[in-house]
């Protein structure tokens, strides 16, 4: 069986397909913003094309998209409306009443998806233990129904304490289905069934915003794949790494915010572990935008809440909170795409804003007219106009030099190659500073990483930005231009389940726990056998969100699996002791502490394959040309270019080089060697 892993990002469409020996090839196609299903249909086509293949031959399609978080950032969503408790509609705005720039007076709140006259309160309410007070009258609700406007497509159901008791919510969605079968529903006992009202609000109205986009999308995509005869099973990446079938993104398209990124960290945690790295720093540099994640032990660090469309980049407070497990990453507008320019007071400014693929940089020959890293990466020789994407594309190096000299160089003085360096070091600083910022906030040392350097981009970049960072390893994966689409195929299925259970550890009731695990561990098995897992192969880990009794904050701590009673509760107790200590330093012997949160992560079987499958026997020696390439510390110099594909286990290389490949380039630029790995990674170490 063949499966095909579809990566849509800002730039580029990537192709990775595979079978049980391995990965079998792999492709790049410009991405189109109008039509993101056309390259990835055409990507697909020219891979079975390249390697014999028929359509009907492929068994599973796994898909990654910026869909969802393109249409909140932009706010190109559906129109929805809120219904909620009444006294309760201005919550979406008020929020926690947190001014994210105190000393700001211009200051810009986080958007709201659904304006004020669209939100609308219903008569009903529920305590937070869960007893019903006032029952919801279907007769309120379906007036509210008929005075919609027509604009609405969805509408988000969110009553306050519904995760102890959702009987409500329920009712008022049924009513709505029976009067409105065209609206989408989003329900928050489905969608976030935790506690904190203002963060599950905006969740659900998230949800609703993006669901009538996002269900049509996959359902479109499902009838081209068989308009193009591949009758395969889709997969759609969580942000959290994890897979789930398309009905299921199509229900909860919330959960898919982060879908691509999620996928390259998977696939770096992949070759942190053949690479017996136990410390990786992921760093992926598309045409449109860096990520960098941290990953110990093969797990990347999972955020059970993290902020959407963040008016300021760095500013905690300033986006949309949404109440689902994701990938923590650090985002930064920084690409090959990304436009260069000079500011107000005379210095290179380069990015947030990008070219994309259209119009694309001006090498591309598309229409672009401002200069962008990918201009200055070959104005300086560390692009072979020639090569680029296998030779199906050929830049234009002239231009790109144009654009160069005429809106940075001659504004600032400077001759072309170092108004091209001086756009090269900003984006490399840009990115070194950003992740400073964010190894601080999580406590990490980024010595003490590996960087796991990838996206189309990222060879180019990651060797300087390591240095800015001190990091003495870089590790370049033969796949590494493609490799987020190669995670979607090492990724499991999987999903993750919360319930919201207040429980003091002073007097807990192992009855009502017991019966929640067994409540989410039942739905999610149901949930992966309908995607395809063997009952055998799916695994259970459970989470349990604790604090000290009085405390505003939870840390999470494992649960053992099986029936939870008395004896139990001193193991749990040490876990939550261990963390607490590794994260605060000491432990308040005489607090009693309480659980909040229970959570489930459903897995099921992990997937091994080998990507050096797609390796051809070359030659042993090193086949190596020359090309001028600039580096600050010798000039213009005459520079060794060598062909990965004659790189074998064991070969070494020596700086300054280039080492270049179909889909992307490395620069290994002075003070660096490197060597081929077992697993035909190449390692760079930093050597001063």
């Amino acid at each position: 069986m063949l499966r095909i892993g579809l990566d849509v990002g800002g730039t580029f469409t990537d192709v990775v397909i595979a079978d049980e020996t391995g990965v079998r090839g792999t492709y790049k196609v410009l991405t189109s913003a109008s039509d993101p299903i056309g390259p990835m249909i055409e990507g697909m086509k020219a891979i079975l094309e390249r390697i014999g293949a028929q359509p009907a031959e492929i068994g599973q399609v796994v898909h990654g998209t910026t869909l969802v978080t393109n249409a909140v950032i932009e706010r190109k969503g559906a129109s929805t409306a809120l219904i909620t408790t009444q006294g309760f509609r201005d919550v979406a705005e008020i929020g926690r009443e947190w001014r994210y720039d105190m000393y700001d007076i211009f200051l810009d709140p986080p958007p709201v998806l659904v304006p004020r006259h669209h939100r609308f309160e219903v008569e009903e309410r529920t305590a937070a233990k869960g007893d019903v007070v006032i029952a919801v009258k279907p007769e309120a609700v379906a007036s509210i129904v008929k005075t919609l406007p027509e604009e609405i497509r969805s509408v988000a159901i969110c009553f306050l304490n519904s995760y102890a008791e959702p009987r409500n919510e329920r009712a008022a969605a049924d009513t709505i289905s029976k009067l409105r079968p065209d609206l989408y529903l989003s329900v928050s006992a489905d969608i976030a069934p935790e506690i904190r009202e203002f963060e599950r609000l905006s969740t659900t109205i998230t949800n609703a915003y993006v669901q009538p986009l996002v269900e049509p999308y996959l359902t479109s995509f499902q009838e081209r794949l068989r308009d193009a005869g591949v009758r395969a099973q889709l997969l759609i990446v969580l942000s959290n790494g994890g897979l789930v079938t398309a009905e299921s993104a199509s229900r909860f398209p919330v959960r898919i915010i982060e879908s691509g990124p999620a996928a390259g960290v998977t696939g770096a945690a992949y070759v942190g572990r053949r690479s017996s790295e136990d410390r990786i720093l992921a760093f992926d540099m598309g045409g449109t935008t860096a990520k960098v994640t941290f990953i110990d032990d093969g797990r990347p660090l999972i955020a059970r809440e993290f902020e959407a469309a963040r008016a300021y980049r760095f500013r905690p407070g300033s986006g949309i909170p949404l109440k689902v497990p994701a990938v923590e990453l650090l985002e930064v507008g920084a690409g090959g795409g990304s436009i260069a320019s000079i500011d107000t007071m005379g210095r290179i400014r380069v990015g947030p804003e990008s070219a994309g693929s259209s119009p694309g940089p001006i090498c591309y020959g598309l229409g672009g007219k401002q200069p962008t890293v990918t201009d200055a990466d070959l104005t300086l020789g560390y692009l072979d106009a020639q090569r680029f994407l296998g030779g199906r594309m050929q830049l234009r190096k002239d231009a790109a030099q144009s654009g160069i000299i005429s809106d940075i160089g001659q504004p600032l003085g400077l001759d072309t190659l170092k108004a091209a360096w001086g756009v090269h070091q900003v984006i490399n600083e840009n990115m070194a500073n950003a992740l400073r910022v964010h190894s601080g906030e999580r406590g990490k040392d980024p010595r003490k990483y590996s960087m796991v350097a990838f996206g189309g981009a990222g060879g180019v970049h990651a060797c300087r930005v390591a240095n800015a960072l001190r990091i003495p390893t870089v590790i370049f994966p033969e796949l590494a231009s493609v490799l987020s689409a190669f995670g979607m195929l090492s990724a499991p299925l999987a999903f993750d389940f919360v319930r919201t259970s207040r429980q003091s550890f002073a007097n807990i009731d192992w009855t009502t726990v017991n019966a929640l695990y067994a409540d989410m561990e039942q739905e999610g098995r149901a949930l992966l056998l309908n995607g395809g897992a063997e009952p055998g192969d799916i695994s259970i880990e459970r989470i349990c969100d604790m604090r000290f009794t009085g405390q505003g904050y939870e840390i999470e701590v494992p649960v053992p699996n099986g029936t939870l009673a008395h004896q139990h509760e001193s193991i749990i107790r040490q876990g939550f002791n261990a963390v607490y200590e590794r994260l605060y330093g000491r432990v308040p012997a005489h607090l009693i502490p309480e659980a909040l949160n229970w959570r489930v992560r459903v897995t099921g079987k992990k997937v091994d394959i080998d990507p050096r499958a797609r390796r051809e026997s070359g030659p042993s020696r090193l086949m190596s040309t020359i090309r001028q390439a600039y580096f600050p510390e010798t000039g213009l110099h005459d520079t060794t270019v060598i062909e990965r594909a004659a790189l074998s286990q064991g070969d070494k290389i020596a700086s300054p080089c280039i080492v270049q490949q179909d889909d992307t380039t490395i620069v290994v630029p002075p003070g660096w060697s490197g060597v081929v790995d077992h697993s035909f990674n190449l390692v760079l170490r930093y050597q001063g």
